[in-house]
């Protein structure tokens, strides 16, 4: 995917990183950095890659670290919103339904919901469903 770095592109640019700490900022940086030069190995130095890929490749890593879950609970969540019931996402994710229930209560707290459609609300109202 390739971004066109308009003046529009610009300022939403400005604005997302207005809203983030720069030592986040450097973080993501430099885990984005990281990432690109393990999948390229010595084929091609950081330094190479366009700065367009580097930016939107840093505001995704923001935009993802922005919900209190594991990777495990975010894949719950987001079967959880689509309506699955526990003994669902537990057969779709090979777990036993208690494992799947704990996650689902850790997944209410970390959220401060008490329902499936508010968590489903939360989540889409974030991107993340």
């Amino acid at each position: 995917m390739t971004i066109r770095w308009t003046p529009e592109v610009e300022q939403a640019y400005q604005e997302q990183i207005a809203k983030v700490d720069a030592a986040a900022l450097d973080r993501a940086v430099v885990a984005v950095c990281d990432a690109a030069q393990e999948a390229c190995g010595d084929r091609l130095a950081v330094a190479d890659f366009p700065v367009r890929f580097i930016v939107a490749a840093v505001l995704a890593s923001i935009e993802q670290s922005e919900h209190p879950f594991t990777p495990r609970e975010l894949e719950i969540a987001r079967l959880l919103a689509t309506g699955m019931t526990d003994k669902a996402v537990a057969a779709e994710l090979f777990l036993s339904p208690r494992t799947v229930h704990a996650h689902v209560a850790n997944i209410y707290t970390k959220v401060g919901v008490k329902t499936r459609s508010a968590l489903s609300a939360w989540m889409h109202t974030r991107g993340l469903a």
